[in-house]
């Protein structure tokens, strides 16, 4: 099989079957186990390739606004008050489902120094509601305080882990890098490659070294704008990012990415 590809078909197993799709994403109804197929084709023949799927039920954590942190979260009738109460409870490889409003409550340290409004671990998938333009993950701006000593990050993604839907702004490192890692990633720390961020907003988050919005991760449909990094990626630093937009950002060096991947990725009027 050699050549451009002519046309494809996915059968997911559940009765959906979708063509000429190079990236798909699927939610099935009910858990089970599914084969999903793919047929390829082009004027040498077709070829196919196959996989199962196992959905299992999720384990889900529920966050608002109106919520307690004494509550279990395990239903939207007795929500967390904090995501970070809801991650410290919620199951390894489970939901943390957050509804409106600003969060800018609870934090945790994460081996350095330097405060995260939300330290996400263990495989945990933090899922906003409603999207974004309502949902929001605040840090806190450093004061003159030494070191920027009162700073806080807004989110820290270990690998595994996945940020989906929110709005992260505010967000700061510390004054210097040391411990390892505290003045990156002033929006968002990810931990390695395996920590996505997903149809998030970054804006307006400063870091004292690299990575003003974000350090690290990849991205998939994110907009990074108006992040600070003193001195390199204004926008992203050492990322992957996919269908995102970046602009607005500013650095000594690679005001809108540096050392990023930029795949199908608009970067303007970064300085």
């Amino acid at each position: 099989f050699t050549g451009l590809l002519a046309s494809s078909v996915w059968d997911l197993g559940d009765g959906t079957m979708v063509s000429n799709a190079y990236v798909l994403w699927h939610s099935y109804t009910s858990t089970g186990r599914y084969d999903v197929v793919l047929r390829a084709a082009n004027q040498d023949g077709v070829v196919t390739a196959a996989a199962s799927v196992l959905v299992r039920a999720e384990a889900v954590v529920h966050v608002a606004m109106s919520g307690n942190d004494a509550h279990d979260g395990l239903s939207w009738a007795f929500p967390k008050l904090t995501i970070q109460a809801a991650i410290d409870v919620c199951p390894s490889g489970g939901v943390v489902l957050v509804t409106n409003g600003t969060y800018g409550l609870g934090g945790r340290v994460a081996g350095g120094a330097l405060t995260n409004r939300v330290l996400v671990e263990r495989g945990i998938a933090v899922r906003s509601v409603n999207g974004p333009a309502v949902t929001f993950i605040s840090g806190r701006r450093a004061t003159n305080a030494p070191g920027y000593a009162d700073a806080a990050r807004g989110v820290y993604l270990a690998a595994g882990t996945s940020l989906t839907g929110f709005t992260v702004t505010n967000g700061w490192t510390l004054a210097t890098n040391s411990p390892a890692g505290d003045g990156c990633g002033g929006g968002v720390w990810c931990e390695s490659a395996e920590a996505v961020l997903s149809n998030c907003i970054v804006v307006a988050n400063h870091a004292s070294t690299f990575g003003g919005g974000v350090y690290g991760g990849l991205l998939r449909s994110c907009v990074l704008a108006a992040n600070v990094a003193s001195n390199a990626g204004g926008g992203a630093a050492a990322s992957r990012l996919v269908n995102c937009s970046v602009l607005g950002n500013s650095a000594l060096q690679g005001g809108g990415t540096i050392s990023a991947t930029n795949l199908n990725t608009i970067l303007y009027y970064n300085a």
